[in-house]
């Protein structure tokens, strides 16, 4: 098999080179992880004990049961009340179709364009349209793995809320085998995931032999996955470093701005160098995110493009090791 770092170059090369991609990738980020590190950060960040378990546990009003409210409320104010509640409905439920709609589409685009990656790359239209057309099959997929994610993190803050309650050393245990636990399977959505959708949009496999063929392809390859994944995370945690450091120089400039508006009293020039500065931060952690994005996406399409294609049966990095026939 090819090292690893010929992947991750032509992945980082398509990143860079088709900034057409670009556009697809700013919601595709949402459907796709790195595996190991997003599932960790996943898992810490989602705090379900309070976003979710809380609500349930306090037995809080739902959010179906504030709509109503909202609605009843409406129609007791009179038509032109709910005549607006339902335009701003309209106008909610709208917004959400075309972010998943842009999601979905721009991995497929993403998964399309890294398949070329030795190759010129289709129009932008020729994307679209064929990344459209397997729409529904990895909108499927898509549904699935976060249906299942959600599942994960409400039962692990389950065993963190039974911990905390408790307090014993064997809720404790059983916490953290619930974190390991929630961070393994997440992770293997994580990598089935993007096989899933490579499958579905490459080889025009339905929702459900895709996914059957990416937990095979993942039961059969498990460790290159494992050696992919932690790969990843090193280079998300090197995206993120990126962001850190360039955050911190770009924000200087705005702060200088900002004390010397504070120091001489004047509103407007502080008002300038806030909306400046959240600007230009916002700018740049866009940059880096779709950069990413497409990076990731790439990287984990050729891996599934090795796996399947052609040639000598692909082989661990570590196992090469061990055998001392590594080429890196």
């Amino acid at each position: 098999m090819p090292s690893y770092r010929s992947i991750m170059m032509a992945a980082w090369a398509i990143a860079f080179r088709a900034r057409s991609l670009w556009w697809f990738a700013f919601f595709g980020g949402l459907l796709i992880g790195s595996g190991f590190g997003s599932a960790v950060l996943q898992t810490l960040n989602a705090n379900p004990a309070q976003d979710v378990l809380m609500r349930v546990l306090t037995m809080e009003a739902t959010t179906s049961d504030r709509v109503g409210a909202l609605w009843a409320q409406a129609r007791a104010t009179g038509p032109a009340a709910t005549v607006a509640l339902s335009a701003y409905g309209v106008l909610l439920a709208s917004l959400l179709a075309l972010i998943v709609w842009l999601a979905v589409v721009g991995v497929n685009a993403i998964v399309i364009a890294a398949s070329h990656a030795s190759e010129p790359l289709p129009t932008l239209r020729e994307l679209r349209r064929r990344a459209h057309a397997r729409f529904w099959p990895t909108f499927g997929i898509h549904v699935i793995a976060k249906a299942a994610e959600a599942v994960l993190l409400t039962a692990w803050g389950a065993a963190l809320i039974a911990s905390a309650v408790r307090d014993t050393p064997m809720t404790n245990v059983r916490a953290i085998l619930a974190f390991v636990v929630t961070v393994i399977l997440i992770t293997i959505i994580h990598v089935a995931t993007p096989y899933a959708v490579a499958s579905a949009v490459l080889d025009r496999r339905s929702m459900l032999t895709a996914l059957r063929e990416a937990f095979a392809l993942l039961r059969d390859h498990w460790f290159i996955a494992v050696e992919t994944s932690l790969f990843l995370t090193l280079a998300n945690v090197a995206a993120i470093a990126v962001w850190i450091i360039g955050s911190a120089l770009l924000v200087l400039p705005f702060l200088f701005l900002g004390s010397i508006a504070i120091a001489k009293g004047v509103g407007a020039l502080y008002a300038i160098a806030l909306i400046g500065g959240i600007g230009v931060l916002a700018v740049w952690l866009a940059g880096i995110a779709v950069i990413f994005t497409t990076f990731l996406i790439s990287a984990w399409t050729l891996l599934f493009l090795r796996l399947t294609g052609e040639g000598e049966e692909p082989e661990a990095w570590i196992t090469r090791k061990f055998k001392g026939t590594s080429k890196k």
